[in-house]
């Protein structure tokens, strides 16, 4: 009766000999060797991305890679430390890496321990038992170094990555691919909190917004009684979505983002789809609701997952909303607002400071002006991270340690441009304010959001 096929998949990356399971083939010896390989030589999450098999669950799978990137850490420690002597500095960041690294293991594990017993998900003794063996030898490596028995060295980046990598693409993969439990969440879900965890943010507040009022529509379908009822809520929500729909089909079409042709063709479908279950109901059939109920959310939730994160993914965002920005209207609909008045008022403040730099290089702004700029920023971020980093501490959020770093490399990153621009090493260049101005986003629209968006606090 109607078209769902919209879940978009993907060639899955090879899965480890010792993790292979479930019916899939082990890997050939070269395959192996290749894997090896390649986690061997890795140095960024680039290297190793097509090795790790996406469950499809957004937090879970952003906690791999921010899993895998502290691992690679390691790497880049023994690589600096390869031809010359080890100095107090290096001892502190590979005590910091291996500190984030348990930190945020036992910070992934409780996300992941929670959603298994959230869902009813398979292998729940199985994972905390491999949970609690990891936790267990990472506090032996942590306490080592903090005696002095250990230092970073590619053995001990090769075990903790090689341990994530089949940990992931084996029992992690099995027990949270979305396509292997989402019809069981379906079938039982009652609010938003009960799919939360399987549909992906686009971090713009306005379309995710949208997304939960609809996915709340949905789930209150089963309360409609009579028929003229169901009509009515049938009604209201082709109404809500032709709405949402054009918001989204405008908002691509005006950004210049990518799939607005798929995204047509389905806001199309879709709205047929929700025509013909009225006129069936109208014409006296007897449809199930939950069947009704099921289908839409099923389409709803794919619809989300696989098209709307294409068209509106951070890398889609920097190759047109960022380099094209000319004001911080052009931006702000692309950033979270955490609720704090000050933070926001920051955000909004260095934002600008980063676009001016468009304004700059079409003045042919002398190399002068450019150091300038850019000292300007690095005042307003240090000011503005030294306020952050006061709520994060007297808060004891969880991941306030990695998200300090993240403060302290934005503060590096803009350090070296200017030096090199003051070097003339570099230029000012719109690659410079795209970079910034995707990290900035990226860093609000995560870290921000995640550590301010859901406290009450006040300025």
């Amino acid at each position: 009766m109607a078209d769902n096929s919209l879940v978009r998949t993907s060639p899955k990356p090879p899965v480890p000999a010792q993790e292979a399971a479930g019916g899939r083939a082990a890997p050939s010896l070269r395959e192996q060797n290749w894997y090896r390989w390649a986690l061997h030589t890795a140095r960024k999450w680039e290297d190793i991305a097509s090795l790790i098999r996406a469950t499809g669950i957004e937090n879970i799978d952003a906690d791999h890679r921010r899993l895998a990137e502290i691992s690679l850490g390691l790497a880049d420690i023994v690589d600096h430390c390869a031809n010359r002597r080890i100095g107090i500095e290096d001892i502190e960041r590979e005590r910091r890496t291996l500190d984030h690294m348990l930190a945020y293991s036992i910070h992934h594990f409780q996300r992941e321990e929670r959603i298994i017993d959230l869902y009813g998900l398979p292998n729940r003794e199985k994972q905390k038992n491999q949970h609690e063996k990891f936790i267990s030898i990472m506090n032996s490596h942590v306490d080592d170094f903090r005696n002095g028995k250990l230092t970073a060295s590619f053995n001990l980046k090769q075990w903790i990555l090689e341990w994530w990598v089949n940990h992931i693409n084996g029992i992690d993969f099995d027990t949270f691919c979305r396509n292997n439990w989402t019809n069981a969440v379906l079938g039982r879900a009652v609010t938003w909190d009960d799919v939360s965890e399987i549909i992906r943010r686009m971090r713009i507040d306005t379309i995710d917004g949208e997304h939960r009022v609809m996915t709340g529509m949905v789930l209150d379908m089963m309360k409609a009684g009579d028929v003229v009822t169901r009509i009515d809520v049938l009604r209201a929500l082709h109404d809500y979505a032709d709405e949402h729909f054009c918001g989204e089909e405008t908002l691509i079409e005006y950004h210049g983002l990518p799939g607005l042709d798929i995204q047509r063709e389905q806001h199309r479908k879709f709205r047929a789809i929700l025509v013909s279950y009225i006129d069936q109901v109208q014409a006296g059939e007897r449809l199930s609701v939950a069947g009704i109920r099921q289908f839409i959310l099923s389409w709803w939730i794919n619809h989300i997952n696989d098209v709307d994160a294409v068209s509106f993914a951070p890398s889609a965002l920097a190759a047109t909303v960022f380099l094209s920005a000319d004001s911080w209207e052009d931006y702000a609909p692309f950033i979270r607002a955490t609720g704090i008045d000050q933070i926001d008022a920051d955000h909004r403040s260095i934002s600008n400071l980063i676009i001016r730099m468009k304004e700059m290089l079409h003045q042919e702004a002398s190399k002068e002006e450019a150091v300038a700029l850019f000292d300007e920023i690095l005042a307003f971020a240090r000011s503005h991270f030294k306020y952050e980093e006061a709520i994060l501490a007297d808060s004891g959020a969880p991941l306030g340690k990695l998200h300090m770093d993240s403060h302290a490399h934005f503060l590096v990153m803009v350090e070296n441009f200017r030096g090199d621009i003051l070097f003339d090493r570099l230029s000012l260049s719109e690659n410079i304010r795209k970079r910034l101005l995707e990290w900035w986003a990226n860093h609000i629209n995560q870290f921000d959001y995640d550590a301010f968006g859901c406290q009450e606090l006040t300025s």
